[in-house]
């Protein structure tokens, strides 16, 4: 219902034509709002996805990286496996020429000619003969 001021006009049809008129100004007043929102949310989702991006980026070349050094350790642990086997390869041999050294020593404290002895005298029990090996025949056995 129309309410009449003292004029005779309708009264609340003013009104109602400048509530709508605020209204529309609250409106767009809100809806600039909105797209001001809208575009710091859009610059913060853009930094964020930025900073997502160079952080990614890094963690990929550090990811890299770490895959190099453990390509690297890994030959390294397989090289120092191989290096330990000849180590007691040559330990053994070492072993090996220092029991023929004292057993060349003791031969020589016997008195006795070489460290060829021994087999001279089975050679000589089996009747081949007593004739001894030239050195380099023996130092190469």
């Amino acid at each position: 219902m129309a309410v009449k001021g003292r004029s005779g006009r309708d009264v609340s049809s003013g009104r109602t034509i400048a509530g709508v008129g605020e209204l529309q100004k609250a409106l767009a007043a809100a809806r600039r709002k909105l797209e001001s929102a809208e575009a710091r949310k859009a610059r913060a989702v853009n930094r964020a996805t930025a900073e997502l991006r160079s952080e990614n980026d890094m963690l990929e070349a550090q990811l890299t990286r770490v895959v190099q050094e453990i390509g690297q350790l890994r030959f390294v642990v397989d090289r120092v496996t191989q290096l330990e086997r000849e180590v007691r390869v040559k330990d053994l041999r070492i072993g090996q020429l220092e029991a023929e050294v004292e057993r060349l020593q003791a031969a020589l404290a016997s008195a006795r000619p070489t460290a060829t002895a021994p087999a001279l005298d089975s050679r000589a029990a089996r009747g081949l003969g007593s004739r001894p090996r030239s050195r380099a025949k023996s130092a190469g056995s």
